[in-house]
């Protein structure tokens, strides 16, 4: 039994479902090992550490599975957080597991040495940097010289010190300063900041796919809860309303701008978004996400969040990106995929997992809506063309 001997002292609870060596149908194996807010503190030993599979994302404080005790063999680590829907992923490698290592040990464990500068390469379905024709190189690096409760290995640009250069996933110093627990899609650098309230995560993933195949998209005409055509749609006000948001559901390609509105949703609003109802007892979990805009560009947001709920009106966002991965560049220049930047349509993004953003868990939702806050960025409306939520197979 390999994964009991990788375990040492610790509890084999939720080791039976893990997916057999040999093969078998697809379970999901995306274990919560490390969890942080505001309370506790690693060095002053108020932590709890836990069997692993035993964390919940409910946990408040300190919390994590010791490194030890986290069975060998996963193919993809995922920083994310309570709050925001920032995900970024992390394949196994050295660097990797140097990460992993220093999160879940107390200090003097630690594989990370103080102000030393770690490269890691993002991978796909990140909230930034996700190059589908490459990787991209981040670092990590913290400043613990042994003292500080919340000061940790924290993700941010190479060229120097993460507080300098900016910083993306962590915390650096106190709660209270260094932006605090932070987890965004825009570098923050310097001491200014704090006290975001955010509860920061770190998942491991035993059995990833990277192959498209791998996945179904339920926004389709022909998807695993229906037509979603058919599914209730909602969207939020405003005017120049055309089309309707069931449309994005359609899963057709379009590489023109001529009849967009037979094809697409279109309006105006600062604060814009389309929902979808998948349906009384079909609460479903997510594994990724994509929009597809206006193939003539603009009609797009450069603050976008994929978000969920349960109840129609307390929302959680669950993915979330400044520009959408791959428009077309490592860095991307738009909210929304489009075809005059990179040719895209929905038939080549649904085989590129490169252009795919991650849903940061594995929370089943009822209601889910894809939101943009600055549509003024591009020329004021929203206009989708094709929606993906994504849930492997």
């Amino acid at each position: 039994m390999p994964f009991l001997q990788t375990l040492g002292g610790g509890s084999s609870k939720g080791l039976g479902n893990f997916k057999p060596a040999g093969g078998g149908p697809y379970s999901d194996q995306y274990h919560l090992v490390w969890a942080a807010d505001a309370g506790g503190g690693l060095t002053s030993g108020n932590f709890t550490t836990y069997n692993f599979d035993a964390m919940t994302p409910s946990l408040s404080g300190y919390n994590y599975t010791t490194y030890s005790n986290i069975p060998t063999g996963w193919n993809r680590l995922t920083l994310t957080s309570r709050d925001r829907g920032c995900a970024w992923n992390f394949d196994n490698d050295a660097a990797s597991r140097r990460m992993l290592e220093s999160l879940c040990n107390a200090y003097n464990n630690w594989g990370a040495t103080q102000n030393t500068e770690y490269a890691i390469n993002v991978k796909s379905g990140s909230t930034r940097y996700a190059n589908e024709n490459g990787t991209y190189t981040l670092q990590y690096m913290h400043n613990n010289g042994g003292s500080e409760t919340h000061d940790f290995v924290t993700l941010g640009n190479t060229g120097g010190y993460v507080w300098s250069t900016g910083m993306y996933w962590g915390n650096i110093d106190a709660t209270s300063n260094y932006a605090g627990l932070q987890n965004s899609y825009n570098a923050s650098s310097g001491s200014g900041g704090g006290n975001t309230g955010d509860r920061l995560y770190a998942y491991v993933d035993y059995d990833y796919s990277n192959d498209p195949a791998d996945y179904t998209n339920y926004l389709t005409p022909s998807g695993p809860l229906g037509n979603a055509v058919n599914f209730t749609w909602d969207h939020s006000g405003g005017g120049g309303q055309a089309g309707s948001p069931s449309y994005v559901a359609d899963a057709v390609s379009r590489n023109t701008s001529s009849g967009w509105s037979s094809y697409g949703f279109q309006h105006q609003d600062a604060d814009g978004w389309i929902s979808v109802d998948l349906g009384s007892g079909n609460e479903t979990s997510f594994h990724y996400t994509f929009a597809i805009g206006y193939p003539g560009g603009s009609h797009w947001s450069n603050e976008n969040t994929v978000e969920a709920s349960n109840d129609n009106s307390t929302w959680v966002k669950m993915a979330e990106w400044k520009f959408h991965n791959n428009d077309n560049t490592s860095d991307s220049n738009a909210g929304y995929l489009i075809y005059d930047s990179g040719s895209h349509t929905y038939s080549n993004t649904i085989n590129n997992i490169g252009k795919w953003h991650t849903i940061k868990d594995r929370t089943a939702y009822r209601y889910w809506r894809l939101k943009g806050t600055n549509f003024g960025t591009s020329n004021g409306y929203q206009l989708v063309i094709n929606w993906a939520l994504l849930k492997r197979s």
